[in-house]
């Protein structure tokens, strides 16, 4: 057993009493939201950083607690506002405010510390199912959250690092320059150099107070003013002038795979970003330099950052799963699988195949996984152990599987997930598949 708290939300809640940690659920997209019982989860295995309870002993003072002396009560110092990336530990300080609120104070959270998990101490406090506790406290957020300083703010940030890019900028470009902060000027140029709107971008970042800021956005608009800009069937393509010829990337060839991927995962409408964008960059120096454009990961904002040279195909495959379904695997193979199976042709992924066999390469699909054999091997084998899942299956299967491996789900091993939405196993697919796809000329 251990001491718990509320998932890193009582330290940040106690170094920033006065501000109204509402805004971030209100300005979060649905997609981006975790609900109460994924933040138990997050917390449980180790998602969030060090616990309040993990860096300090005894946080609570014997005294009467009010709620002005709430940084007292931690014995913390400031340590600066949270980073809105920390979407995590910024809705768990907004769990810590909605309870402070509606619960008694201050008193019923001190009260509620003791032994046991995080889900004990939310029932210490309130004996109501964490699914209900959790929908009263977004309803909390989403009325009280949108009247914050900072929800004009955090509403487009979170639609650029969303995948929303085209929402971004036009609610941004909306806004009234004159009344608007330095941070303000920032995101709303970024929404617009996201969306090529580098003339707009160039007169924003024209407003901005000398200093750090202005010089880091001054950066990324020489860098990618004058890129070639195409916009089609779900996609932006952004690239530089300084790939040659030669090297440019084939942009009907990056349409068609995107169209196949979206295929094989039966992905809808509402799964999909407004337009995945991809940046193509003629060096990594280059790329280095440009990729903090949009913020969050590829797998929340549906951009990348490739070379000429980048399996574009592969590398699409590989963030669409995390994003479209909200939730990534922990499974390295099961990810490798799913992006070689949607990116790779099926006849060469055959062909393949049964080299690795003909050569006796061809590791057990019982045991396959990274480290075991090349990488190349690896990719293969899980490329067709997917590619089976995604033809006798579909994509409604494969979700089911991604989902239940995630951190924020059930957590099952593939294999475990494997038998619960498909009932067989690695060896029933590889028996199969040595019968059908790779029935080689040498073992007929």
């Amino acid at each position: 057993m251990r001491i718990a708290d509320p998932p890193c939300g009582n330290k940040l809640y106690a170094t920033e009493p006065q501000r109204d940690f509402h805004a971030v659920v209100a300005a979060l997209p649905d997609r981006l939201f975790l609900t109460l019982p994924e933040l138990i989860r997050a917390e449980e295995r180790g998602r969030f950083s060090e616990s309040i309870y993990q860096q300090f002993d005894s946080p609570y003072s014997p005294v009467s607690i009010a709620f002005s002396n709430l940084r007292e009560l931690f014995g913390l110092s400031i340590h600066g506002e949270a980073s809105p990336e920390d979407i995590m530990t910024l809705e768990a300080a907004s769990l810590v405010q909605f309870l402070i609120q509606t619960k008694g104070g201050i008193r019923a959270v001190k009260q509620a510390w003791g032994r046991g998990s995080t889900a004990d101490l939310l029932n210490r406090i309130d004996s109501s199912p964490l699914a209900e506790m959790g929908a009263r406290w977004y309803a909390v957020g989403m009325k009280e959250g949108r009247d914050a300083p900072d929800y004009p703010f955090l509403s487009v940030y979170y639609l650029l690092g969303g995948g929303f890019s085209d929402a971004a900028w036009t609610t941004s470009s909306a806004w009234h320059v004159e009344d608007l902060s330095q941070s303000d000027i920032a995101l709303a140029a970024r929404c617009a150099l996201a969306v090529g709107a580098f003339t707009e971008a160039r007169a924003l970042i024209f407003r901005l107070e000398e200093g750090e800021v202005k010089d880091a956005m001054r950066a990324l608009l020489i860098l990618y003013e004058g890129w070639t800009v195409t916009e089609a069937h779900g996609l932006r393509i952004f690239v530089s002038p300084q790939i040659s010829r030669e090297r440019c990337p084939e942009i009907s060839q990056i349409e068609r795979a995107f169209q196949r991927i979206i295929e094989g995962l039966a992905l809808s409408t509402n799964d999909l970003p407004e337009r995945m964008t991809l940046f193509f960059y003629p060096d990594t120096e280059t790329r280095d330099r440009g990729d903090s454009l949009i913020p969050l990961s590829s797998e929340k904002n549906a951009a990348l950052y490739l070379l000429p040279e980048d399996d574009a195909a592969y590398l699409m495959a590989e963030v669409l799963p995390a994003y479209s379904w909200g939730k990534d695997t922990y499974s390295r193979l099961l990810r490798a699988g799913v992006a070689m199976a949607l990116s790779c042709d099926e006849d060469l992924l055959v062909e393949e195949g049964c080299r690795l066999r003909e050569e006796e390469l061809w590791f057990s699909l019982s045991s396959i996984d990274f480290g075991m054999a090349s990488q190349r091997t690896v990719e293969v084998e899980a490329g067709l152990l997917m590619h089976y899942v995604l033809e006798k299956y579909g994509g409604d299967a494969l979700r089911g599987i991604w989902i239940a491996t995630s951190p924020l789900d059930r957590y099952l091993s593939f294999d475990t997930a494997l038998s619960v939405v498909c009932s067989t196993t690695r060896e029933e697919i590889e028996e199969s598949l040595f019968s059908s796809l790779l029935c080689c000329c040498k073992y007929e």
